[in-house]
């Protein structure tokens, strides 16, 4: 008898400790600037939730967050998804803090004073609340000496006892998958390079986003339908990842955009049994079918292979002449830099800068290429060996700058490189860079 009414009393103080364990929810909190990498990753966590999970998007108000923040409960999982940000002194460009953005303003920390995100009271009175804050640069100590809190570990220390949590110390990847389906092997190539050119549909809601329209799913369809080649047979389907840190070969995207400060937003190919990378014979790399591949005169890398997996052959530029590489910034919106003219010694050649946002592009001419993140996109000319920056006006979204080539007999047959950059347009926007061009004089 006695052993029974300890089991019945053990039973009954498990029941609080069970009731607690199943009222544990995930709380996701979203700011509502709306770009791809935001969307992205809201169409993820979308996804993963279960029942009496709550996501919310910001109004774009700092009491927003806090509204979500209060719905927190001990032993909850708390979601932060924003863009973070490096901020400099202001001189000499070296970084000394860290912060993220809510509606298009930047916060330092958390508290009540200026440059604080205002979080709600009671918060210390939590007990273990796991947090995942989904930002660039949100785990990161400024210094690395550990005197500066990373802004994890600030909301940390507002959240009570036992409170552990994770973020990034450098940039973030949203990741999107789409599948095309239907119609020939070429119609479905044609439908994937329209999708890939065309990244509108990646700055709308995710497609499992509450009563959303268009969406994610819905513009990228109605991309489909009006492309060239496609015959309006290919249907998308779309897909959601975790968000990673940037370089992780999750789902191997084969484009990744800038997205506002910090935070890429990238596709991902899901492709087709008959189609595959091809490297054509300027160098660069597509995603076409055999038969089409064969025709530009490409050499075909296999089915379902992307093209971050191979390494198409360098330009063969011959005796003189340009070529591109490199992609521009934003993906789908930078400057488009071309040649034109003459490159033998006396002539003049044409680095022609096509969608410019204006008024003034700055050109950048060196002897020798490189590769290194700037402004969210790519430097793609080694400043170490800089020759000359040329200043031109745009007009009509087009700057030309006319370069004379040198009659000095040591600069023929060398190839020079060259990039463009605008500056930020207006408020809100930001650098515009160019793909590279790799020009060879004549010998």
């Amino acid at each position: 008898m006695q052993q029974r009414a300890r089991l019945l009393t053990a039973l009954l103080l498990t029941l609080p400790l069970a009731g607690a364990l199943a009222a544990q929810k995930t709380v996701v909190c979203i700011d509502n600037q709306g770009d791809g990498f935001l969307n992205n990753s809201e169409g993820w966590f979308r996804s993963q939730l279960k029942a009496g999970d709550l996501l919310e998007v910001g109004d774009g108000k700092a009491a927003s967050f806090g509204r979500t923040l209060r719905k927190l409960k001990s032993g909850d999982t708390l979601v932060v998804v924003v863009h973070g940000v490096q901020i400099d002194d202001g001189l000499t460009g070296a970084v000394v803090d860290t912060g993220f953005k809510w509606g298009g303003k930047t916060y330092r920390s958390f508290g009540g004073g200026f440059g604080q995100m205002p979080l709600p009271a009671g918060l210390d009175q939590l007990d273990g609340v796991k947090v995942d804050f989904s930002a660039c640069y949100s785990a990161q100590d400024v210094d690395g000496a550990g005197a500066e809190k990373s802004i994890l570990k600030q909301l940390l220390d507002e959240l009570g006892p036992g409170a552990t949590g994770s973020g990034y110390t450098g940039l973030v990847q949203a990741q999107i998958g789409f599948k095309v389906a239907g119609g020939s092997s070429e119609q479905i190539d044609a439908a994937l390079r329209c999708l890939t050119k065309d990244g509108s549909w990646l700055g709308l809601p995710p497609a499992n986003h509450p009563s959303a329209t268009p969406n994610q799913q819905t513009q990228a369809q109605a991309v489909v339908d009006a492309c060239p080649g496609a015959g309006g047979n290919p249907k998308v389907t779309l897909e959601y990842f975790k968000p990673s840190a940037s370089g992780v070969p999750d789902g191997s995207p084969t484009a990744c955009a800038p997205s506002q400060d910090c935070g890429l937003a990238c596709a991902v190919f899901t492709l087709d049994p008959h189609i595959g990378a091809c490297c054509l014979p300027d160098g660069s790399c597509e995603l076409r079918s055999p038969q089409v591949c064969a025709e530009l005169a490409g050499a075909y890398q296999g089915d379902q292979v992307r093209c971050v997996h191979v390494q198409c052959s360098a330009p063969a530029l011959g005796p003189c002449g340009w070529s591109s590489y490199g992609y521009p910034s934003p993906l789908h919106a930078g400057i488009d830099l071309r040649g034109d003219g003459e490159t033998a010694a006396g002539g003049v050649f044409l680095a022609v800068s096509t969608q410019a946002p204006g008024p003034l592009v700055f050109t950048a001419f060196a002897t020798r290429s490189d590769r290194v993140p700037l402004l969210g996109g790519e430097l793609l000319v080694d400043l170490s060996s800089l020759l000359f920056v040329g200043v031109d006006a745009v007009g009509g979204g087009v700057a030309v700058h006319a370069l004379q080539v040198p009659l000095a007999p040591a600069l023929r047959g060398a190839t020079l490189y060259c990039q463009s950059a605008a500056p930020p347009s207006g408020a809100g926007s930001a650098w515009s860079l160019s793909n590279g061009l790799a020009v060879r004089l004549c010998p």
